[in-house]
């Protein structure tokens, strides 16, 4: 941050222009999370409905008493949900790296390797795969899902021996701390969409087109302290306590560490709003001038510590010159500001087929139990009433007959067609959705070709390839050009060369290149929408065309096909890469060429190494 941000945010008593900063980012923030919350309660519903947990009712109490099972939700989202999660993991995640480079120009073909290794070691370092489940999930669930970049220099201190000199003539080792770079890279992190404010005057799917992109965080003090000390945030100690009772309405918020109804020391609030303002329309205060003189808008990053003060602003001055936010829903229609996720959709389906199943559990326990009529002049009804096995009669009754006396009652179940109307039902989900049983895994009844079984899966596959492309574009793509934008804007030499290697840096002199440069840089990610079953159905194509090639050698000359290069890719295909290096090494060739020559009729070779096998040594 710079020196005379620092400066303003560490006095007593905020300026003027902090105060109508911090005036205008809480009222945008608060009309944001007005329209979000209306959100809320169907995504408390759908989260709970996700993990099965109902209630437990007087009614549940009483048959749990009894040994009858309580009422239950059907997992039928969870299993949707986790289908539709796997699918989008496997669709992603089958290439060797997650993010390839497709260049549109020669000049870009030398660096692009050197893109992809940078980006694979910062997903790595942010466990990419953790994150990405919790963003499909959050799309699955709620209908949205949000994932945060953002460039980090992080420091730690680190014992370091040093020479010191005692006397003249006298050195010794001193153990010294020293402050040294931990990690250089972006940082990855999820945003739950409860904490998620965008622009309300638009669709989620336009955020990028808003005038503000905020999201909150907990924090700890230590944590906090960290950043004050790398002078990324100033004035913590003006900060006023956490508190629920302000008019903003931080109560409303969702938290995990910070409770709402006793908040402790040492725990912060911070919400983080990215701004797009014009420099020369803001005046600073002290006499300090404008802002800036560009009347260009320009994103600022702003943070408001228990929604009481600021603690950090500063430009963005990201190449990328977007908010570092990546929002995408699962249904992205633009006439609606806020869409439905696939729990949603499915919630009054989900809720039928609970209905039936649970009534029907509760009608065979009434059946299963015993009504019986009885006439309290022949019978002890103590013994009914105790559920005793014996039912004890009065003398009197005897002699006239136990069947005068009780008599079990006749019930019909009506719920013996509950099932069925469940099963009905889950199929019917099932075709809402797209997620059915061959995305499961699962086969229908019925014998089917393998050319059959193909073209099912295709098309069990194809909504849900088209959700996961639109997941893909709108939400995954974006995240990739920010790390990659961010890594070319501010990694330092050093950790470049950690990242690709010492002796490849000078491979790569493209990597940094002028601002303008990167800037303009039209380079983009592709993503594989090939399917496993797919690609086998390829391969399997490709090896009977080898066969003939192979059969034929005349037919490899007429077509102008290379075996070897089928080869590969026959098994690149069945996820083999990198075929050559089961080749031989020049010194092995040179001896399966002399052994074949020995081998030949009427030729003689080496002398002592007639017939010798490839590889051994000479026989004696």
């Amino acid at each position: 941050m710079e020196k005379r941000f620092i400066d303003e945010l560490s006095e007593d008593t905020p300026t003027k222009f902090h105060g109508d900063l911090l005036e205008k980012c809480l009222g945008l923030v608060k009309e944001s999370r007005s329209k979000m919350a209306d959100r809320y309660p169907s995504w408390d519903r759908q989260h709970e409905v996700y993990l099965s947990r109902l209630p437990v009712d007087k009614g549940d109490r009483q048959n749990i008493e009894q040994g009858i099972p309580a009422k239950f939700i059907v997992p039928l989202t969870f299993a949707q949900v986790q289908t539709f999660v796997s699918f989008c993991f496997l669709l992603f995640g089958q290439n060797k790296r997650f993010y390839e480079i497709e260049p549109t120009g020669e000049e870009d073909m030398a660096v692009n390797d050197a893109i992809e290794l940078v980006i694979d070691g910062d997903l790595k370092s942010n466990r990419w795969s953790l994150l990405m489940y919790q963003f499909l999930t959050d799309i699955s669930k709620f209908g949205l899902g949000v994932l945060k970049t953002s460039w980090k220099v992080e420091k730690t201190d680190v014992p370091i021996e040093k020479p010191t000199v005692i006397n003249d003539d006298v050195t010794a080792l001193q153990t010294e701390e020293e402050t040294v770079v931990s990690y250089e890279g972006s940082r990855i992190y999820n945003v739950s969409p409860y904490c998620f404010f965008p622009d309300h005057r638009l669709p989620v799917r336009d955020f990028q087109r808003g005038e503000y992109c905020a999201s909150s965080e907990e924090h700890t003090e230590s944590e906090l302290k960290a950043l004050e000390q790398d002078d990324v945030i100033a004035g913590l100690k003006h900060v006023e306590k956490l508190s629920f009772k302000s008019d903003f309405g931080i109560d409303r918020m969702r938290f995990a560490a910070i409770n709402t109804k006793n908040p402790q020391p040492g725990l912060y609030s911070i919400m983080q709003i990215q701004l797009r303002l014009i420099p020369n329309d803001w005046k600073l205060a002290n006499g300090r001038g404008k802002l800036g003189d560009s009347k260009r808008p320009k994103t600022y990053l702003v943070w408001i510590a228990n929604d009481s003060r600021i603690v950090r602003f500063e430009p963005l001055n990201a190449f990328h010159n977007e908010f570092t936010y990546s929002a995408q829903e699962l249904l992205p229609d633009i006439h609606e500001k806020l869409n439905l996720g696939l729990a949603e959709l499915i919630d009054v389906l989900q809720s039928v087929v609970g209905w039936f199943i649970n009534s029907r559990i509760q009608s065979v326990s009434r059946t299963i139990d015993n009504w019986l009529v009885a006439d309290p002049s022949g019978i002890d009804l103590a013994t009914i009433e105790n559920r005793s096995r014996v039912i004890l009669l009065k003398k009197a009754a005897a002699r006239l007959g136990v069947e005068r006396f009780v008599k079990q009652l006749t019930v019909q179940d009506n719920t013996t067609g509950h099932i069925n109307d469940a099963q009905m039902l889950m199929q019917l989900l099932q075709t809402v959705t797209g997620v059915n049983e061959n995305a499961m895994g699962q086969y229908n009844s019925g014998r089917r070709s393998a050319t059959e079984a193909r073209a099912v899966i295709n098309g069990a596959s194809a909504r849900m390839r088209m959700l996961a492309e639109m997941i893909w574009t709108g939400g995954l793509e974006p995240v990739g050009r920010q790390i990659m934008l961010n890594a070319r804007q501010s990694m330092s030499q050093e950790t470049f060369a950690r990242r690709v290697g010492i002796g490849k840096v000078m491979q790569y002199p493209l990597f940094h290149q002028p601002p303008a440069a990167i800037v303009a840089n039209s380079d983009h990610f592709i993503m594989n929408g090939t399917l496993p079953s797919e690609k086998s159905f390829m391969a399997q194509s490709l090896q009977e065309l080898l066969g003939i090639v192979l059969q034929s050698p005349e037919a490899a000359a007429m077509f102008n096909l290379d075996p070897n290069k089928l080869m590969r890719e026959i098994y690149e295909l069945r996820g083999i890469p990198g075929l050559g290096r089961f080749g031989f090494s020049p010194e092995e060739q040179s001896r399966l060429a002399q052994a074949q020559q020995a081998a030949a009729p009427g030729v003689e070779g080496p002398a002592g190494n007639q017939g010798n096998v490839v590889g051994l040594p000479p026989a004696a």
